[in-house]
């Protein structure tokens, strides 16, 4: 038997949108029948590309009512899901948010009171390490017992300087990366964090308002304590690694290490070239495989068995609180307790 197509609505055309609406395009039962974007060649390319309805514009209601959409993909800037993320839901459309769920904790819970307000509708967010088998084995470990009781975790993640210049420092670091590895240990501790304190330095962007790297200390309700450190790399466009992350666990009883930057794959040549990205997104025969592509068909499943995502709002909601609370004692020099409610 057929099953009817899920429909799907691109909101925001840049880097993400643009992958992610490509893997909507291949995967079964599923099709892009929107596409919308403020950059009017942005949401023409694409469109086009995939033969969807094309929305120059930020009128997002105006997509519902003329598009017989089931879900929204939001994929705007960072600092630009509120508006959006509230028209789908107000439409009542499922939702796929892109990291992080807003650029304030204000904002965030603003997203995730609207959806709980929707009970009926998938409300997802793209924290896709979720997805990435190395750390869901990471988590399985911890969960499992074997390593013990988690003493501490330290996490690092830092993008090529070439990112800062591409989203023109229009987001700080903790919101950019690092919602990804405190979303990680969220899940894995099974725990909130109840403290940060953080130091950043400026180092090669005075005039900026931006920080070029930060190192935070986050202490947890269970005891545990943990480091996080991210920073924009340099500068040097030679090729090879641009960006590294790792994710370090340890137990009384053991310690896991996951290694993010390992690819599988090294290259030695007399030109410069770029590590291929082998896990995230690689194609395969031509279509797209990895991460992105079990995040969203976990999306679309969700969808056509009305089940709760794997990882919801509150889960984006507590990221970004997290993030807010360590540019907070960046700022300010001193530490940010976090209160839940």
């Amino acid at each position: 038997m057929a099953v009817m197509p899920i429909k799907i609505a691109i909101i925001g055309a840049g880097f993400m949108g643009s992958v992610y609406a490509r893997i909507c395009s291949q995967i079964n039962g599923t099709e892009v029948v929107a596409v919308c974007d403020v950059v009017p060649e942005q949401a023409r390319r694409l469109a086009n590309e995939l033969g969807a309805a094309c929305y120059e514009t930020d009128d997002y209601q105006r997509i519902f009512n003329e598009q017989d959409a089931d879900a929204a993909l939001v994929c705007t800037r960072e600092d630009a899901h509120v508006r959006p993320a509230l028209a789908v839901l107000a439409a009542g459309k499922h939702v796929l948010i892109e990291k992080p769920l807003a650029t304030n904790t204000a904002d965030a819970k603003t997203i995730e009171a609207a959806a709980s307000a929707n009970s009926g509708t998938v409300a997802m967010m793209a924290h896709s390490l979720r997805f990435d088998p190395r750390y869901t084995a990471c988590r399985d470990v911890v969960a499992s017992g074997r390593i013990g009781d988690v003493i501490h975790i330290s996490a690092r993640r830092t993008p090529p300087f070439s990112a800062f210049q591409r989203v023109e420092g229009r987001v700080e670091l903790p919101f950019w990366v690092g919602v990804h590895d405190i979303d990680m240990m969220h899940w894995i501790l099974q725990s909130d964090v109840n403290r940060v304190m953080a130091l950043a330095s400026d180092r090669g962007l005075e005039g900026h308002d931006r920080r070029r790297a930060i190192a935070a200390l986050l202490t947890f309700s269970n005891g545990a304590i943990a480091i996080l450190e991210n920073s924009w790399g340099h500068e040097c466009t030679s090729g090879g690694q641009q960006s590294t992350a790792s994710f370090r666990v340890c137990g009384t009883k053991g310690e896991i290490e996951v290694k993010n930057y390992e690819q599988g794959i090294t290259m030695h040549c007399q030109d410069s070239l770029p590590t291929p990205d082998t896990v995230y997104m690689p194609r395969v025969h031509g279509h797209i495989r990895g991460v992105y592509l079990t995040q969203i068909e976990h999306f679309i499943e969700c969808i056509r068995n009305a089940r709760s995502p794997e990882v919801g709002l509150d889960a984006g909601c507590k990221s970004v609180s997290v993030a807010e609370a360590i540019l907070q004692s960046a700022r300010m020099g001193a530490a940010i307790d976090l209160k839940r409610t």
